[in-house]
Order: structure tokens, then C-alpha cells, then sequence
């Protein structure tokens, strides 16, 4: 499974603390995020002026989008003033704390706040927490979080891991596992990607990011190798998808590749420096899990609807030798709307169980001979529906949450058992349904799965799960 994005909005509920899927803004600026040289390592604001203020958004507990309503406890250390706004009620001011109720509200409708009101330039509010009244204030994971990724054998970290982006990255300014704020450039804490995992007994996915410095990605490698117990694999890979235009990444690959001369064609530079650069990358991997190198998974990543992509990578000088896996992404769906001008779901969902079977039977057995080839493991980085209709959404999501979708990712789970026989992923744990798509398996963290019909025929069937 890939987790979803740490984000007040994505309607996962990661972190017990309710605070960490957000950044400060200004709320005298349009809610614009606060200038970042106002706000110090750890995800604190520094400083306030008379009459200023900093808000940051809570995210939902999983309970308040199931239908219950929740007792929230906030409370910090250091000197300073805050309160609590919003879709809020019976809220109650102490010591260093602010207690309410949370009511059972569906996400496109709650919108609760904290407000730093005051805060000392010598002794700042530190330590934030927002949590259930009578929970544990240790607990760093939200129990329902874990609970809902134990089914699953790997966990892929693409939406915690700043990879989609062109941040650099050195060991030195890495994310903080003790910062408030975890969803800024440096996105989530490797710390807490790794101790998710473990908590959960999953392999974890990481990618690197793509302008990680070697230092970076050696920190990584030693990090896993540290706090990874022996016997569990590591998948590791680099960046996301750099042959997808659609990502900053994959400009910034065709630009090295192109100015080191490793092909007049632009694609082809491409995936040739993203060969050259992964080889580099997963050198200083394999140098750290010198002592035991089954537990590492190093995996090239290419597009699914085009093999040549996979021969251009793993053909590329000594690069197969540093890897263990190819990987695809099998999703289904993405010309539906366009080949099928139609609202009848009978029509639809025909046309959909088709190409759930194109891209195993047709596309992955061309992935998967060539990763043979090589002899290497074929995988699913990412995989599921593909589906996106700005112009309907009524009609996008009534196709996701009918039952006969079920059907559909059960025919197409069983077909990549039979037929590959090794990892998929799928994409994504959790996500509303947006004119950007319908990627989550369910929609809300706590979403029952009578009402979550991918989720449902993931979970359902043992045979499906890979421990």
C-alpha cells in the first residue's frame, strides 16, 4: 500500500497529534502560509508582534468522519497564548490547555483551527499537541492509522518523502522527527517512515529523492539498516516516476542527461540519467547492507505502458547490476471516459474489467519478460484505478463506490497473483474523490468498508496479502 499524504486534508488521520498535517499561516494574508523565516526548525513560530496571530489546522480524528463525536485535548509547554476555532463546540480554557468537542461531521465540512495568540521571543510555545482527551500523549501513530495498514506487507512512503519534488536534500538538514511541522519541503520524518513500518511489521518502500546528496542517501541506508529488523526487506528506489513529464523531477533528469551527452533524444537522456543516477545511488546501499543483502530490494522504476522504458534503464551500463526489481505501475481506467462517452455503469464497468485485464495480461507480461531478462523480480510500484473526470464528478465517484468496483479489483488482484505472482502496491491508502481523481482505496480515514469497495476486495481475501 502507498500511504497517503501527511495533510489536514486528505482525509487520513496519521499522527495521534491532530497538529502535524498543517503549516502556520497568516490569517490576515488570505490563510497564505507564513513566511518560513518566521517559523524555526522544529515547526514553531518564533516570534509574533502585537495584535499578530498564526493559525494551523487540525486534522480529523477518523472517529469525527465516521459519525461520533470526540473529546480533543490541546496543551503545550513555554509561555504563550493559544485557543481553538471552528466546527468546534463546549470548548473549556486551562493551564497551558484547551479542551472541546469535536462533532461527527463528514470532512468536506470540518474546519477546526488552533490559534497562537501570544507567544515569548525567550520561552515560545513549544511542544503543541492536540489529541484525544484520554490519550496517550507518546502514542506518535493514530491507533486507527496502524490498525488499517496491518493487512498490508509493504508500505511505500512516496507522499511522505518530498520525492516528487526538486528540493535538495543533505543528511544535516534533514526533517526533524521532533518537529510539529512534517508536510513542508522536507516533508515527513525518515524516523517516522521506518518506525511505522516496524510498528506495523511491514517491508517499507523509500524512495530518495532526487537531488538527495550522498550523504543523505548514505544517512538513509543506515538508518534502515539500523532500525529495520534483520529479515525484513527493504525496498529502495530513486525519485518517482522519472519518465512522466508530469513531475518537476523528470524535466530536471532530461536537462543532466541531455547536458552529459547520454543521448541526442530527449527521452532517452532522460532514462539514461535516471539509470546513471540510480546505479550511483543504490552503490552506497549496497555498501551499507554489505552483511546482509537479501534484506535489500533495489528497485528501477519505468512506465508500465511502454517497455522500452524498462530495456533503456536496465540496459544502460552497469545499472542491472544494482538492481533487484523492476517495477510498473499496472493501472486501468485512464482512457474510460474518453473511449466510452457514456453514464450507463453496466457499459462502463464492462469496459473497465477490460482493461483491468489488458494491463496484466498484455502489458505486465511485457514488463515482466523483460525483468526476466535481466533476472529480475517484476513488482507494482504503484496500481488500481485510474480514473479521472473533471467534467463528472457524480459520475467518477459513482463508479468508485459501487459495489460491482469490487468486482472489478478482485478479478484484477487475482489476475496479478496468477499471472506475476510477486508485490503490488496499490495507490492510495486514503483520498476524497476530487476532479483530480479517485485515488484512494477508501475515502475517509474510519470509512466502513461496506462503503469502500477497493479497500474491501484488497483486505478481504488473505490470498491477496504478501507478509
Amino acid at each position: 500500500m502507498n500511504v497517503a499524504s501527511v495533510d489536514y486534508y486528505s482525509g487520513e488521520r496519521s499522527f495521534s497529534n491532530l497538529l502535524v498535517g498543517s503549516e502556520w499561516v497568516d490569517p490576515n494574508k488570505s490563510w497564505n502560509k507564513l513566511d518560513p523565516s518566521r517559523v524555526d526548525a522544529n515547526g514553531y513560530v518564533i516570534s509574533l508582534a502585537a495584535g499578530e496571530q498564526a493559525n494551523i489546522i487540525l486534522t480529523p480524528p477518523a472517529a469525527t468522519m465516521a459519525g461520533s463525536e470526540v473529546a480533543i485535548r490541546c496543551t503545550y509547554t513555554g509561555s504563550g497564548k493559544i485557543a481553538v476555532r471552528g466546527t468546534i463546540k463546549d470548548v473549556t480554557a486551562g493551564d497551558h490547555q484547551v479542551e472541546f468537542i469535536w462533532p461527527a461531521l463528514a470532512l468536506g465540512e470540518q474546519r477546526v483551527y488552533l490559534e497562537l495568540l501570544e507567544t515569548s521571543a525567550a520561552d515560545g510555545v513549544r511542544n503543541l499537541d492536540c489529541r484525544e482527551k484520554d490519550a496517550a500523549r507518546s502514542q506518535l501513530f493514530a491507533t486507527d492509522f496502524i490498525e488499517s495498514l496491518k493487512p498490508f506487507g509493504v508500505i511505500r512512503f512516496l507522499d511522505w518523502s518530498g520525492a516528487n519534488g526538486k528540493a535538495a536534500f543533505t543528511w544535516a538538514n534533514r526533517q526533524s522527527p521532533d518537529a510539529l511541522v512534517q508536510v513542508n519541503s522536507k516533508n515527513v520524518a525518515l524516523d517516522h517512515m521506518i518506525a511505522l513500518a516496524v510498528q506495523t511489521g511491514a517491508s517499507p518502500w523509500l524512495p530518495i529523492p532526487w537531488n538527495a546528496d550522498e550523504s543523505y542517501v548514505r544517512g538513509m541506508a543506515q538508518l534502515a539498516h539500523a532500525r529495520i529488523p534483520a529479515g525484513t526487506p527493504v525496498y529502495v528506489e530513486l525519485a518517482n516516476e522519472v519518465w512522466n513529464y508530469a513531475f518537476p523531477v523528470t524535466h530536471l533528469a532530461q536537462e543532466e542527461g541531455l547536458a552529459a551527452g547520454l543521448s541526442a533524444d530527449p527521452f532517452e537522456a532522460t532514462l539514461r540519467r535516471y539509470a546513471q543516477k540510480m546505479a550511483w545511488a543504490m552503490k552506497i546501499w549496497t555498501e551499507v547492507y554489505a552483511d546482509r543483502p537479501a534484506d535489500l530490494v533495489r528497485v528501477a522504476a519505468t512506465q508500465h505502458s511502454n517497455p522500452w522504458t524498462a530495456s533503456t534503464v536496465l540496459s544502460y551500463s552497469d545499472t542491472a547490476k544494482y538492481v533487484d526489481a523492476l517495477a510498473t505501475a499496472p493501472y486501468f481506467g485512464h482512457t474510460l471516459f474518453t473511449d466510452n462517452p457514456t453514464s450507463d455503469l453496466a457499459t462502463l464497468f464492462s469496459a473497465l474489467s477490460a482493461d483491468a485485464s489488458k494491463v496484466i495480461k498484455v502489458q505486465a507480461s511485457a514488463n515482466q519478460d523483460i525483468a526476466k531478462q535481466y533476472g529480475k523480480r517484476y513488482i507494482a510500484y504503484e496500481a488500481g484505478q485510474h480514473l479521472i473526470n473533471s467534467s463528472n464528478h457524480t459520475l467518477l465517484a459513482a463508479l468508485n463506490r459501487n459495489t460491482l468496483m469490487a468486482d472489478v479489483y478482485r478479478a484484477y488482484l487475482s489476475a496479478w497473483r496468477t499471472d506475476v505472482g510477486d508485490v503490488m502496491t496499490l495507490y492510495s491508502s486514503t483520498g476524497p474523490i476530487t476532479s483530480s481523481g479517485a485515488w484512494g482505496l477508501r475515502e475517509y480515514a474510519g470509512q466502513p468498508l461496506t462503503a469502500a469497495p477497493k479497500l474491501r476486495a484488497a483486505v478481504q481475501d488473505a490470498n491477496y496479502w504478501v507478509k
